[in-house]
């Protein structure tokens, strides 16, 4: 996966720089709003940062003293360091590294800052274990990532076995055949398909997995108040999580931690308990269908039938794929709150049009 994301998924996404580096600002700015910082507290912090390198330039801006870097990709690395040399910034240190290995760095940090990033690693309970050594008494760490039984996660992780019998490239040609106009004007579509489809490592957390990890933190654990396990309406794919060092310093014991091992593993959404009936039943045709897609022995068939389902994922999740015209502001939420209900309907008429034409 050493450049995968440079190459295949980043180059899209932030291909304008001036417009990422603005949305990168607004980003961070709403993470640390709901880890309880204002912008102005990153001024004199070390911190650890990991990802394109966007966000370590972010933190240089908001007055850090200093940030070390880190990716999996020597491309983003290298892109990083020339950005460096050109604006004069010496306070930053980017290196290629991999988190589930043994950290390349010394010292320790007020903030550790990880952004879509956790849910793609090898060994998350590795690198988990070195982030919370490495924090300063009351330092923080930081995750934004995948959240387990929505509607995006939930799909996804039915499409990716399909996914691996494809190549990215073959999936970008039928998109760009079927949809040249909407690739011309924006091609972050096309990188977060080939980032759901292809990453080598993806998975889907669920809060409760982290506080059963607290006894490990040796401080306190933040994250999202809702303990859902499935809701395909219109709820956030990710969810937070932040970790706060105590102030004396102390992290759990070497006892404490030989009997609180620290368990992070993805949930199995493809095996997700959907309690209810029509959700299950769409299920079980789902994974059928998925079966039946394996078996089909032209690939541009089954990249072509991908990408429709994977359109339910992304682009089809609003008012526009529902509806013939949006409507009045005063029926909006009654629709957001039926989407679930639309989104399971619009997976089904799919997957039963194309088991009837099979069966012709």
């Amino acid at each position: 996966m050493n450049d995968f994301y440079a190459s295949t998924v980043h180059n899209r996404i932030n291909s304008d720089a001036e417009s990422t580096r603005q949305r990168y600002r607004q980003r961070i700015a709403r993470e640390l709003s709901w880890m309880g910082w204002r912008e102005e507290a990153i001024a004199g912090k070390t911190i650890f940062d990991v990802g394109t390198g966007w966000q370590a330039l972010t933190f240089i801006e908001l007055g850090a003293r200093e940030v070390h870097h880190r990716d999996l990709s020597s491309a983003q690395v290298d892109a990083l360091n020339r950005e460096m040399t050109r604006r004069g910034i010496g306070n930053l240190h980017s290196r290629q590294g991999d988190l589930c290995s043994p950290w390349d760095v010394d010292g320790a940090f007020d903030l550790i800052f990880l952004l879509g990033v956790f849910h793609h690693l090898a060994d998350p309970g590795a690198m988990l274990e070195q982030a919370l050594e490495r924090l300063k008494p009351g330092g923080s760490l930081y995750l934004r990532l995948y959240r387990s039984g929505t509607w995006s996660r939930w799909l996804t992780a039915h499409l990716r076995p399909v996914a691996a019998t494809l190549s990215p490239s073959l999936m970008e040609r039928v998109y760009t055949l079927q949809f040249p106009l909407e690739l011309q004007r924006d091609g972050s579509f096309l990188g977060n398909m080939l980032d759901d489809l292809f990453t080598p490592v993806w998975g889907a957390f669920h809060p409760e997995t982290f506080l059963h990890n607290a006894a490990f933190a040796g401080g306190s654990i933040k994250t999202e108040e809702d303990r859902y396990h499935w809701d395909f309406s219109d709820r956030d794919e990710n969810f937070r999580v932040l970790f706060t060092r105590s102030p004396q310093g102390s992290t759990a014991d070497r006892a404490t931690r030989n009997q609180h091992p620290v368990v992070i593993a993805p949930v199995d959404q493809r095996t997700l308990p959907l309690t209810d009936p029509q959700a299950r039943r769409i299920g079980h045709l789902l994974q059928q269908s998925m079966d039946a897609l394996l078996e089909q022995s032209h690939e541009w068939e089954r990249a072509c039938a991908l990408l429709t389902l994977y359109r339910l994922v992304r682009r089809f999740h609003g008012l526009s794929y529902f509806t013939l015209s949006r409507p009045e502001p005063s029926s909006i939420s009654a629709f957001v709150g039926d989407l679930q209900r639309k989104r399971l309907e619009s997976l089904e008429i799919l997957l039963q049009r194309w088991g009837s034409s099979e069966s012709r």
